[in-house]
């Protein structure tokens, strides 16, 4: 899973498949209309109009879910890395959702863990202890400043 930023390359990648879907790309497009014109040849032409019509349908929903992943504050994460950080700790016994692991996980260092949970999206990182102290306020007090950067960095009060 990545957790980082997407690289320059990755964003071209990107911006070059929206291009594409948004029928930008005028190589794409003649690719596209030569594939569907032999592959629906013999398709009847109401019929025809309708499979272009569901085609331009979820190409409208792929560029609207790319749009708000775009949208998204800096340093938030997408669905996809979301689910894939809830499917990681998962498999690390733990719960995504549970605030207590989540302070656990930041008072013994593990910033695996926390970059998991963090990316999961599924604890509130302004949650306190017994003692009422935060998970920015335990990494600090912990003398664990690289902990501390990745908290304050992901959005905590």
């Amino acid at each position: 899973m990545r957790l980082a930023v997407n690289s320059e390359y990755d964003r071209a990648v990107q911006r070059g498949m929206e291009d594409i879907l948004a029928g930008k790309n005028a190589d794409a497009n003649r690719l596209f209309n030569d594939v569907f014109k032999d592959m629906f040849d013999d398709v009847p032409a109401e019929q025809r109009r309708a499979l272009q019509s569901l085609g331009r349908d979820f190409a409208a929903l792929a560029a609207r879910d790319r749009a708000r992943n775009a949208q998204a504050l800096p340093g938030t994460r997408s669905a996809a890395e979301a689910l894939a950080a809830r499917r990681e700790l998962t498999s690390m016994g733990l719960r995504y959702h549970d605030a207590a692991q989540f302070l656990g996980a930041v008072k013994r260092g593990d910033l695996l863990a926390v970059n998991l949970f963090i990316a999961a999206r599924g604890v509130n990182l302004n949650t306190r202890d017994a003692a009422g102290l935060s998970a920015l306020e335990i990494a600090k007090r912990e003398g664990n400043s690289q902990m501390a950067r990745v908290i304050a960095t992901a959005g905590t009060n």
